[in-house]
């Protein structure tokens, strides 16, 4: 017997379903996917509240299951052991000091192509005391303490650090929209323009109507100085083997542009992965534990907290922006040299950046950059 469409306008009581060949859900479906959010009943609220998109958890697993989406659980069951193998040894090559955390797959295979590995690891810091962290919701403080998600990381030169990290600020503010109602940084003077950008915007933020109007600056500054350790992003490779010569002005400007860019490569994923990474249940934690922080910061609701996010017209950012001086200001190498070292990396094909091909790259670069 024929079975029969007993819903044939594809309504119901969501309305209007969106189809797994509706662009929009199929982009946010395999993005979840990437960010390691398998949970229908998760994303069936990120898709109403990031995208509008109305559906049900049995949908979104069906609609999941029609785009071929599927769990790492699923994915690791079909793989073969040679291609499991392949992974783990693809990245250990990405990890010259062998001192990612493993499981069970990943240990046994790295003991058995690089027990060295193991050997340096180093040993387990000792004991912080900890006490318990509150906090408003997602966005009410940067660092967002919150959610423990990272809002950006990036490669910076040293040259102009302070207007820098300023600059940097006004881009996050622009990309979400608003300020937060406090920011922490250590005591740098690095951060001083920060600083004094983060009081101003907040002072006029404020005053259009601050989701916490019993708060001051006075009471809740808006950006705390902490003290503590800077962060310091060190690279050194290639001098050893005679591929870079400092003391070239050739090979120097190029290797800024080429491991900038590497390095915030670098960064974006590492950014990424953390987010998307479920965290530790932690028994006891007033804030949430065990659950990715991209999903805190998404929609914090689900644990009882609210986005503190405060509104600010971006056009006024964009104008200091343009006023500092553009994405100059935090460029390694002027914009034209960025334009045309962009053009020749792109003629080379190379898919991605990786510290097995770095130099390689900076050595096929070379003569495309300075051609007689």
């Amino acid at each position: 017997m024929n079975a029969q469409n007993h819903n044939p306008s594809g309504k119901n009581q969501h309305g209007i379903v969106a189809k797994a060949c509706d662009p929009t859900l199929a982009a946010a479906l395999w993005e979840y996917n990437r960010k390691l959010i398998t949970d229908p009943a998760v994303i069936r609220e990120l898709l109403k509240k990031e995208h509008g998109i109305t559906m049900s958890a049995r949908t979104v697993k069906r609609r999941r299951q029609e785009l071929g989406i599927y769990g790492s659980g699923h994915t690791t069951k079909t793989m073969s052991h040679e291609q499991k193998t392949q992974l783990v040894l693809d990245a250990i090559q990405k990890d010259p000091n062998q001192r990612n955390g493993t499981r069970d797959f990943v240990a046994n295979t790295m003991r058995m192509y690089d027990p060295s590995g193991f050997e340096n690891r180093e040993p387990t810091a000792k004991k912080i005391k900890r006490f318990p962290i509150v906090s408003l919701g997602p966005n009410a403080e940067w660092s967002d303490v919150a959610s423990g998600k990272y809002l950006g990381l990036w490669v910076l030169p040293d040259n102009r650090l302070g207007e820098a990290v300023g600059y940097l600020y006004l881009s996050l503010v622009e990309e979400l929209g608003g300020v937060p109602l406090q920011s922490t940084t250590d005591c740098g003077s690095e951060t001083t323009v920060q600083y004094g950008y983060a009081q101003a915007i907040r002072s006029e933020a404020t005053t259009e109507g601050d989701l916490l109007p019993e708060l001051g600056t006075d009471e809740l500054p808006a950006h705390r100085l902490d003290s503590g350790d800077n962060w310091v992003l060190v690279f050194k490779q290639g001098a050893d083997t005679g591929i870079y010569d400092e003391s070239n002005p050739k090979h120097y400007t190029l290797c800024r542009w080429l491991w900038s860019t590497f390095l915030q490569q670098e960064l974006d994923e590492y950014r990424h992965r953390v987010n998307a990474a479920k965290t530790h249940k932690v028994k006891g934690k007033l804030l949430p534990s065990g659950v990715a922080p991209d999903i805190v910061y998404s929609i914090p609701e689900r644990y009882g907290m609210k986005d503190r996010l405060l509104p600010i017209d971006v056009d006024v950012i964009r104008e200091i922006k343009a006023y500092m001086g553009g994405d100059s200001i935090i460029g390694f190498v002027p914009p034209e040299y960025a334009q045309q070292a962009r053009a020749a990396f792109d003629s080379l094909g190379v898919i991605k950046l990786s510290v097995g091909n770095v130099w390689s790259v900076f050595v096929a670069m070379l003569p495309i950059m300075y051609q007689p």
